[in-house]
C-alpha cells in the first residue's frame, strides 16, 4: 500500500505568493513606464536623425532649394532628418499619461509640439513625415519592446523577493 501525504499549507503559501506577484505586476511600475518612455524618445531621436521615418524608410526630400541652401549653410546634411535647428527633437520628453498611466511622449515647448504635429500630419505644401510612431517589425520598435520586457522582468524579480 502506498501512502501519499500532501502539505496543503505549503501549497497554499506558494499560491498566495504567486497571487501577490501577479498583483504586483498587473501593470508596469512607475519606474518601468518611465524607462520605456525614455527608450522610445531615444529610439525616435536616433532613427529620425538618420533621416528615417517611423517605418524606417527615408523621409521625402525637401522640395525647396531654399531649404537645401539653408541646410548647406548650416553644415547640415541634405537629407531630411528633422534637425534644422535641433529644437523640436531636443524638446521631446518622456512622460506618463492616462488612467491607468502609460508611457507617453510630450514636447516641453508648445512651438516644438506644433512643428512636430505639422511634420507628423503634413499641411499645405509640407509632405507628411511621420516620425513619432514605433512600427511593429522595425528595429526601433524592437528596442523599446526589449526595454519594456526587461522592466517587467525586473518588476517580477522584485515582487518575488518581497517577503
Amino acid at each position: 500500500m502506498i501512502t501519499l501525504s500532501l502539505d496543503i499549507q505549503g501549497v497554499s503559501k506558494v499560491l498566495m505568493r504567486l497571487n501577490s506577484v501577479a498583483e504586483a505586476t498587473e501593470e508596469l511600475s512607475f519606474f518601468g513606464q518611465a524607462t520605456v518612455a525614455k527608450s522610445a524618445v531615444r529610439a525616435i531621436r536616433d532613427r529620425t536623425s538618420k533621416g528615417l521615418d517611423q517605418h524606417e524608410r527615408p523621409f521625402l526630400p525637401y522640395k525647396s532649394d531654399r531649404h537645401k541652401r539653408d541646410r548647406a549653410a548650416r553644415g547640415l546634411p541634405a537629407m531630411v532628418n528633422m534637425k534644422f535647428s535641433g529644437g523640436m527633437l531636443g524638446a521631446m520628453r518622456a512622460t506618463r499619461r492616462g488612467v491607468p498611466s502609460q508611457p507617453a511622449i510630450r514636447f516641453n515647448s508648445a512651438f516644438a509640439g506644433y512643428i512636430a504635429d505639422l511634420h507628423q500630419s503634413g499641411t499645405g505644401g509640407m509632405p507628411t513625415r511621420k516620425f513619432l510612431g514605433l512600427e511593429r517589425g522595425t528595429s526601433s520598435y524592437a528596442e523599446v519592446k526589449a526595454t519594456a520586457v526587461e522592466a517587467l522582468r525586473r518588476q517580477i524579480r522584485n515582487a518575488i523577493r518581497r517577503p
